[in-house]
């Protein structure tokens, strides 16, 4: 339903067969700065939404590019304060999957550690005001990630938007390829 982010240096989405590929440089989702790339659907009532991350910057080398992040995104209702939940993966600082929430002025995450064994298949479900952040090896068996289910009354009865993001929280131009899409 719509497109962000246009504003971040070295924007770039590219669509090959079933892949997204996402790519900026000096964007952030963080609630300050120029926002990295975020395509995205509307929807008020409960879903389902699913990726797979196929690529990083610099995942096939073990060396990550800092805090390159890519997933997937629900934005609470728009107001002057930003309000989110990603559902990502950052292989700095042998990270992972991360998940950040933002709401009032808060920003919290929570991060499982795994590094390059995250969880390549990312899930986000909502159910009324709970939504449900989880990750998969395989796309079959889901397991809840940090603080899920997290609880969003604010959020009830509004639209939603829920989609794609990437970040390069840096000068250096990232990207992230993701695919498998489910919504």
């Amino acid at each position: 339903d719509g497109v962000e982010g246009k504003q971040a240096d070295s924007l770039r989405m590219n669509q090959s067969g079933n892949a997204i590929t996402l790519a900026s440089a000096e964007s952030q989702w963080d609630g300050t700065g120029k926002k990295g790339p975020f395509l995205y659907k509307e929807s008020k009532g409960n879903f389902l939404a699913q990726i797979k991350i196929g690529d990083l910057s610099r995942y096939q080398a073990k060396r990550p590019l800092g805090a390159n992040e890519v997933g997937l995104m629900v934005r609470g209702p728009l107001s002057k304060q930003i309000a989110l939940l990603q559902n990502g993966v950052m292989l700095g600082w042998g990270i992972g999957n991360i998940i950040t929430t933002i709401d009032n002025g808060r920003r919290i995450q929570h991060n499982n550690g795994l590094g390059y064994e995250f969880y390549s298949y990312l899930q986000i479900q909502r159910e009324g005001d709970l939504f449900f952040i989880r990750g998969s090896h395989d796309g079959k068996k889901w397991r809840e990630l940090p603080g899920s289910p997290y609880y969003k009354p604010v959020w009830k009865d509004h639209a939603l938007q829920i989609g794609l993001y990437q970040a390069s929280y840096g000068e250096k131009r990232a990207f992230g390829v993701l695919s498998d899409f489910v919504f």
